[in-house]
C-alpha cells in the first residue's frame, strides 16, 4: 500500500497520508528511501518539489517514463484494450472499485492503482488465513496479477533514463521493484 502511495501524484493528502503510514512501526522501507520520503514531506516547499518532479517525469515525460502497464511490450498498441479489461476483469472480481460517486483518478493500469489491488490481494489472503479454499483462490489470483501484469512492467519503470536521473523515483522504483521480485 505504501508503494502504491508513493508512486501516485503527490496531491493535497499525500504528505498527510505519508506521514500517518511512516508512524507504523512494522512498515519495511529501505532507509534511503524513508529518509527521502521524510524530506519530502517536511514542507509544503518540499511537496511542491516532488510534485514537479512527478509531472516533468510522468506527465510532460509520459512517453519517455510512463507509469501505465500497458504503454510496455511490442504489441501495446494492438492488445491495449485486452489489457485493460483483464486488468478491470481481476478489480471487479476481487472488489475493487473506480469511479465511484463520477470519479476515478487515473487509468487502471497505472503502477499505483495496480499496487493498491495488489496489496488488496495480500490483505484478502490475510483475512482468509483460515479459509483453505478462498486463500488459494487469492493465491492464485495474485500468482497470476504478478505473472501477466505488475510483475511485467515496475523494473522497466526503474530502468527509465528519466527515472534513474531522479533521486527520490529511482529509489522508490527500485524498491517496488524489489517488492515486485519477492
Amino acid at each position: 500500500l505504501t508503494a502504491s502511495l508513493l508512486s501516485s501524484y503527490p496531491d493535497a493528502q499525500f504528505g498527510e497520508y505519508v506521514a500517518e503510514l511512516l508512524k507504523d512501526e512494522l512498515l519495511e522501507i529501505p532507509d534511503a528511501l524513508r529518509s527521502l520520503v521524510e524530506k519530502a514531506i517536511v514542507s509544503e516547499e518540499e511537496l511542491d518539489n516532488l510534485r514537479s518532479a512527478y509531472i516533468d517525469l510522468f506527465d510532460r515525460g509520459r512517453s519517455s517514463n510512463p507509469l501505465y502497464e500497458t504503454e510496455y511490450g511490442r504489441a501495446r498498441a494492438m492488445v491495449k484494450g485486452q489489457e485493460l479489461a483483464d486488468i478491470s476483469g481481476f478489480y471487479k472480481a476481487f472488489g475493487l472499485e473506480f469511479g465511484v460517486d463520477g470519479t476515478q483518478k487515473d487509468m487502471v493500469d497505472h503502477v499505483a492503482i495496480e499496487l493498491e489491488f495488489y496489496a488488496l490481494l495480500l490483505l484478502k489472503q490475510d483475512h482468509l488465513v483460515d479459509n483453505a479454499e478462498g486463500s488459494l483462490v487469492v493465491h492464485e489470483a495474485r500468482k497470476k496479477f504478478l505473472q501477466d501484469h505488475l510483475g511485467r512492467f515496475v523494473g522497466a519503470i526503474a530502468q527509465r533514463p528519466g527515472v534513474k536521473g531522479s533521486l527520490f523515483y529511482s529509489t522508490l522504483f527500485a524498491w517496488c521493484h524489489e517488492l515486485i521480485q519477492e
